[in-house]
């Protein structure tokens, strides 16, 4: 069967790509063909003037002797992210099937003979339903362009994002009518079922894992060890998507306590804004080694979360509230991992870094959900 995998657009956003990567990989297993729809992901640099503009006030500032920015912050980010996507589409050109088209996120999809060959689509995973981040629109995500094809519709793990939804009144309406034809629907939140109910869509979905949680850690260890990148012994690995002040107080707190050398191996934009150089990011599978590797994890990533239990991997989860708290708590709730989300670094329980995990009962949990989420794919496709 021909599967159209229908997902936020893959662009730097390694946990994003891991999570497709993963539905494919199960989808393939099974006899299937799943192609992923290429979506256009237009990044917009400021203008020349602007970035002349902001030089002159870096400038200006450093002649002062105020803080600043770095002097070439611009041209900085430029490089970083052309290397950060280099590093993307190598691995999904290696591992991931893409449509022949390349879909516009900026104005709405006709349909085309492509788009027909599909037996089925697979909505979700990562956060498909969050009406921030899905372009062209919201509907888009809820298959309003196959709405006349004779294909199967699934959403798997669809994430809101959030413990709320943010759709104005047309787009509640025209989503709970798209979603009575969905074959069957799974969202990643337990938040997520309440919110479907309070929308009034007659639909009830389950909840389930996160695509990249079907697949087990030797599979990611294959993918590191496919590009020779061979064990070392590390110590902290930090993985921050939003660096701030607290959670770099967080990691000496602990490199103090425990006597780790810390290492990550990408900058945060907040970091690049300060840094002078570049060098700080890597491939997937490089990424996927420092979880391996790495004796404690201290990230504000759901993903981080999501490969550190994965790889068993004793963490500290520093709550990313501006990109929603539902996932963390979610996630954080099958494994009864709770304690391992604190909102500052002063709440933390020191008691935790010392404390071991029952990865065995993990473990048992992960296998048990994991079966869960197989089942609803493979039942649901056949």
């Amino acid at each position: 069967m021909k599967i159209g995998i229908l997902t936020l657009p893959l662009n730097t956003n390694y946990g994003g790509i891991l999570q497709c990567y993963a539905l494919c990989k199960i989808l393939k297993e099974n006899g299937h063909t799943p192609v992923c729809i290429d979506i256009d992901f237009n990044y917009k640099y400021p203008s020349i003037f602007l970035i002349i503009l902001r030089f002159c006030k870096r400038f200006f500032f450093r002649i002062i002797g105020l803080k600043s920015n770095s002097l070439f912050l611009e041209y900085n980010e430029f490089k970083y992210k052309n290397k950060q996507l280099k590093y993307s589409i190598d691995f999904i050109i290696r591992h991931i099937p893409l449509t022949k088209f390349k879909y516009p996120s900026n104005k709405t999809w006709s349909l085309n003979n492509e788009l027909c060959s599909f037996d089925a689509f697979i909505v979700g995973s990562d956060q498909v339903w969050n009406a921030h981040y899905a372009k062209p629109n919201i509907e888009t995500y809820f298959l309003s362009f196959a709405e006349e094809i004779n294909a199967k519709k699934i959403a798997y793990a669809a994430s809101f994002g959030s413990d709320k939804v943010d759709y104005n009144y047309d787009q509640k309406k025209l989503c709970g009518n798209l979603i009575k034809k969905f074959n069957a629907v799974s969202v990643r939140e337990s938040s997520a079922i309440p919110l479907v109910t309070q929308l009034n869509w007659e639909c009830i979905p389950i909840q389930l894992l996160d695509p990249t949680m079907l697949l087990n850690k030797e599979d990611y260890i294959l993918l590191a060890e496919s590009v020779n990148i061979t064990k070392q012994h590390k110590e902290l690995f930090y993985y921050f998507l939003d660096i701030t002040e607290d959670k770099q107080d967080l990691i000496n707190k602990i490199q103090t306590i425990k006597g780790y050398k810390s290492f990550t191996t990408e900058l945060s934009l907040n970091e690049l804004k300060i840094s002078q150089t570049i060098d700080t990011n890597s491939p997937i599978e490089k990424w996927l080694s420092a979880f391996r590797d790495a004796e404690f994890i201290v990230t504000d990533s759901f993903h981080g979360c999501v490969f550190s239990i994965i790889f068993n991997k004793p963490f500290i989860a520093f709550a990313n509230k501006e990109r929603g708290l539902a996932r963390f708590n979610s996630l954080l709730s099958i494994f009864s991992l709770n304690n391992r989300l604190i909102l500052e670094s002063s709440a933390i329980d020191l008691n935790l870094l010392d404390n071991d995990i029952n990865w065995k009962n993990i473990n048992n949990i992960l296998l048990s959900e994991n079966k869960k989420a197989y089942d609803f794919i493979i039942s649901n496709i056949n």
